[in-house]
């Protein structure tokens, strides 16, 4: 028979590995990256787009945005072309490019406010959670179409 010490330790071990098996490894950070494709139907008006990219304590990726000059600014959250994909704390382009913290890019793309994104108004959807998760609440976002290692 078992005692209710017992019960308590297994009741314990089961909930740690529960919730070990849910949470990311130390390798993996953030809730991945999110891709213009997240954005059905949202037209993006192109500018040109040259900054650097950050990679936040939580994993995501913003830019501080060079140019345009009148757009400049810091760590604005970035949604990224459908070609990108992460890894850790990296971003993979298709042409076998690599950007990091530090990395200088240029593109195109538009820089606009998160409640403007489809879903963006609302804290529940994808781009919502995805975006309120890496701190954009009222800051402006970059929607990159096309982006390259500058």
């Amino acid at each position: 028979m078992r005692t209710p010490r017992t019960i308590t330790l297994l009741m314990t071990l089961t909930a740690v590995g529960a919730l070990s098996a849910c949470s990311p490894s130390e390798a993996s950070v953030g809730m991945g990256i999110p891709h213009l494709s997240d954005l059905e139907g949202f037209e993006v008006v192109p500018v040109a787009v040259d900054g650097v990219v950050r990679v936040t304590e939580q994993g995501c990726f913003t830019l501080d945005v060079l140019s345009p000059a009148d757009q400049a600014a810091d760590g604005l959250w970035v949604v990224w072309p459908d070609d990108a994909v992460q890894d850790d704390k990296t971003v993979h382009l298709s042409d076998d490019v690599s950007l990091t913290e530090g990395s200088r890019v240029s593109g195109d793309g538009m820089i606009v406010a998160l409640n403007a994104l489809p879903g963006g108004a609302d804290e529940n959807s994808m781009i919502g959670m995805y975006g309120r998760f890496c701190g954009v609440d009222t800051s402006n976002v970059v929607v990159l179409r096309h982006v390259a290692e500058a």
